[in-house]
């Protein structure tokens, strides 16, 4: 609409109103980058918990690097 949009803004400028413009057609509509899901064993911040092979005793403990 690029003729009526420079003929409608010519004529709100003369009335010293100013005219903004912006397209409803935005670049992430039409492009989608989809990231990789990250596997469990690689994400940080976890907590863990590791059981003990001889009695009912356990460690939990938290990390917040990648396990």
């Amino acid at each position: 609409m690029k003729d009526i949009t420079e003929k409608a803004t010519s004529i709100f400028n003369k009335s010293m109103t100013l005219v903004g413009q912006r397209t409803i057609n935005k670049l992430n509509k039409f492009v989608k980058i989809q990231k990789d899901k990250t596997d469990p064993a690689f994400t940080d911040h976890i907590i863990y918990r590791i059981n003990c092979k001889n009695c009912d005793a356990s460690y939990v403990g938290q990390t917040k690097k990648k396990l």
